[in-house]
């Protein structure tokens, strides 16, 4: 019994002193874990990384990551286990990378430097793979002299594969095989590219163009042609998952099969970008994370984003700066920075909170005077007038003790004294140990120089044209105003401050008072009766009528009585191409009275242009049976003039690959002016519904210049197809129009131009029409 009692007290003494050298050792040694479990692992070293330039996070495997700390002259290469929440140094190398990916539990940094050998760049990669005992081992590849390779080059890993824009000649990409330094390379049409991003799950890899197509190449194919699916007008895009893309104007797209469908756009009043977007899921949800400020993340919903754009949670990091997101495919991580150094956090669902709109608490969020308005939720100063320089900034503003510590332009160029503010500048307040920064806002400055001039209107036009996107900061910039929406009435604004005619316009609230019959042009519903138009140039065939503006006389009725010179093969190849030479024409997106002059509806939008229009007629003749190809190349953009040359391109070269199609749709939209500033909306009435009345557009070489010696083979079946189209559905068509020209109708003896609607049809208008004249025309070729 004493041994036992003997025992007892030295198992206690040994307890006690162990927990007497754990408190000596905590209070006279730095933790390796930060004293707030739930922010993890302090980095190895890092309170000497506490100015770095760049902070990457890559996925290794399972739940490991690959942590980049860029400085001056190195890269600190750290692995983190987010099993153990140990972070481990693994080298030190004496350079900065310049391109980083990781694929398959190995890390690839790309080095590019000139070389001596005739000034061409010489590019290492080097690839760090991750052993079972946390360690790694290292390979060095080097890539044919010349090829450069930037912080700004797309780069992707592929099994043994490296795929990459080269920086100096970005009209291909290219392949290369890191282990038997096999190269291939594939371009598309005459573009050249912006940006690539793989889907590794699928081997297709997504392409940016500088004219905005969005190309897919099947890497699984030997050929490695390309496919055009979408016009995107962003030039930056990458994957947050499998099926989820991202682009530069923080739009979230869903990518299916070879079809990519914008979901939303993240449009809350805050900073989230491209670079800072993540991927996350816990066990019954997905979001997709934004770093809205230094401490806070914004999380939005997957299965919300059809029904709202307001972030669902957020996560609240207590003032430490987020440097970087990271994710792998079954953890998440934040790289945050606090005084002591640069530490760690693994995400989880309890990390999530509600996101709660303050607009209760407007008084204590906002504070607005006659010449500025400053947000402190989303740290926004807005500059309604009177305020063009730093020093008048600083002159009128004070906030309790803060001072300015800093001022850059939209540049990030340090400005002082007279030199202008403009949109995107930020101004830094310290007080003491605590800093607040806000970026500015300049109502009606959209270019961000300080000066309100004709750039600002041409951004501004071609914005609401659907040509270029805007940023956030841009967007309130626009909106002149302050109406919360940029519209026509802001370009009307912009145009009259430019002129020094703002004095006539009034504002009241957000209503703005225009003079309506000298700036905007009205808009009146219109049926042309081919019953009842008269003119030097209409002729009656049949039970339509003809516009002929050749002056050459044809009899028509002898040439719709005429055979056709083509027959329609009864078998499952493709019949019809349907295609647009000026693909960028669009519609009213709703209803309106009016639209503002020079507007002249152009957009690259594939869900409000023509091209919507012609999808319409593909998913008709689909559902009639009859196969068709759609072509989605875009030939008026970036540049007008020209396009039907590479229109013809595109033709020769799909019929060149399926010549059992006789018929080229080149569908249009036309614009139709009228007496008083008014414009013609064609509109008729079928089974109860409006629809955008059409016309067919035949050419003719009427002096034998054109190299168009079988337009009267055209002209034959343009008047049979317009017949059935008046038989099925009177008074749906206009009046076929001939006039002399070629318009690609040289390549085949069933190509025809079909204006559908006018610019201030509804978009639903033109799309019905579609789905009608795929109706008519599968009818028609069945007969035939």
């Amino acid at each position: 019994m004493q041994i036992f009692k003997t025992s007892k007290k030295i198992a206690a003494l040994s307890f006690l002193a162990a927990i007497f050298i754990f408190l000596i050792s905590f209070i006279f040694s730095k933790p390796l874990i930060n004293s707030n479990r739930s922010y993890g692992s302090y980095i190895p070293g890092s309170e000497t990384l506490l100015d770095c330039q760049c902070v990457d996070v890559l996925p290794a495997e399972n739940r490991n990551f690959f942590i980049l700390v860029k400085t001056n002259n190195q890269t600190h290469f750290y692995t983190f286990n987010s099993n153990t929440e140990t972070c481990k140094l693994q080298k030190i190398l004496d350079f900065k990378y310049s391109s980083a990916k990781s694929c398959n539990g190995n890390l690839f940094l790309v080095k590019s430097s000139e070389s001596g050998e005739n000034s061409k760049y010489k590019t290492l990669v080097y690839m760090f793979s991750l052993l079972g005992n946390d360690t790694v081992t290292t390979k060095e590849f080097s890539l044919p002299l010349g090829i450069k390779i930037t912080n700004k080059t797309s780069f992707e890993v592929l099994k043994d594969n490296f795929l990459f824009i080269n920086e100096d000649d970005n009209s291909k990409i290219i392949e290369y095989n890191y282990q038997n330094s096999n190269v291939k390379t594939f371009s598309f049409s005459d573009c050249t590219f912006h940006n690539i991003s793989l889907n590794a799950s699928r081997n297709k890899l997504y392409t940016l163009t500088n004219n905005a197509k969005y190309i897919v190449f099947n890497l699984e194919e030997k050929n490695m042609d390309g496919k055009e699916i979408f016009v995107c007008p962003d030039t930056f895009c990458k994957f947050l998952k499998d099926n989820l893309l991202i682009s530069d104007s923080n739009t979230i797209y869903t990518v299916k099969d070879d079809s990519v469908i914008k979901n939303f756009k993240i449009e809350s009043n805050n900073n989230e970008n491209v670079n800072s977007l993540l991927y996350f899921k816990d066990s019954n949800e997905e979001y997709i994370l934004s770093v809205f400020d230094n401490s806070t993340i914004h999380c939005f919903s997957t299965s919300q984003y059809e029904k709202s754009s307001i972030p669902q949670k957020k996560i609240s990091l207590e003032n430490r700066k987020i440097l970087s997101l990271g994710s792998s495919s079954e953890k998440s991580i934040i790289i945050l920075k606090d005084k002591d150094g640069i530490n760690i956090k693994v995400i989880n669902k309890d990390d999530l909170k509600d996101y709660e709109s303050k607009k209760d608490d407007k008084d204590k969020r906002e504070v607005e005077n006659d010449l500025y308005i400053i947000n402190f939720e989303t740290r926004r100063i807005v500059i309604k007038k009177d305020i063009k320089t730093v020093k008048e900034f600083k002159d009128n503003f004070e906030f309790g003790g803060y001072a300015i510590s800093s001022f850059k332009n939209y540049l990030g160029k340090d400005i002082s004294g007279s030199e202008k503010i403009g949109t995107g500048s930020t101004v830094v307040f310290t007080k003491d140990d605590s800093s607040l920064e806000f970026k500015i806002i300049v109502l009606s400055d959209i270019t961000g120089e300080g000066n309100i001039n004709s750039k600002d209107l041409t951004i501004l036009y071609n914005y609401l044209l659907g040509k270029i996107p805007l940023t956030d900061e841009i967007l309130k910039a626009a909106d002149i105003n302050r109406d919360n929406s940029v519209d026509v009435l802001d370009l009307l604004t912009l145009e009259k401050m430019l002129n020094g005619s703002l004095e006539n316009i009034k504002t009241n609230g957000t209503s703005l008072k225009i003079d309506e019959n000298k700036d905007l042009f009205f808009i009146e519903e219109y049926l042309f009766d081919n019953k009842n138009i008269n003119s030097d140039t209409i002729f009656k065939c049949s039970n339509f009528l003809v516009n002929n503006l050749t002056g050459i006389n044809v009899n028509f009725d002898e040439k719709l009585k005429e055979n056709l010179t083509f027959s329609i093969p009864k078998d499952d190849s493709p019949k019809v191409l349907i295609m647009h030479t000026h693909t960028s024409e669009s519609y009213l997106a709703k209803e309106q009275r009016f639209y503002y002059k020079g507007f002249d509806f152009h957009s690259r939008d594939n869900d409000c242009n023509v091209i919507r229009v012609g999808k319409a007629i593909l998913n008709s003749l689909k559902k009639n049976k009859i196969k068709a190809i759609h072509s989605l190349t875009y030939h008026d953009v970036p540049q007008f003039p020209g396009c039907y040359d590479r229109a013809e391109e595109t033709i020769k070269k799909i019929l060149s690959n399926n010549p059992s199609i006789k018929i080229v749709l080149d569908i249009h939209r036309d614009t139709i002016d009228a007496k008083d500033n008014k414009k013609i909306k064609p509109t008729i009435n079928i089974n109860g519904k409006k629809a955008a009345q059409i016309m067919l557009f035949t050419a003719c070489d009427a002096n034998n210049t054109l190299n168009h010696p079988n337009w009267e083979k055209n002209l034959s079946f343009s008047l049979k197809l317009q017949k059935e189209i008046e038989t099925t559905y009177p008074g749906f068509a206009r009046p076929l129009c001939l006039t002399h020209g070629r318009f690609n109708q040289h390549l085949s003896p069933g190509a025809i131009l079909i204006e559908v609607g006018s610019e201030v049809n509804s978009l639903d208008e033109a799309i019905y029409s579609g789905t009608l004249l795929g109706e008519v025309l599968s009818n028609f070729l069945n007969k035939i």
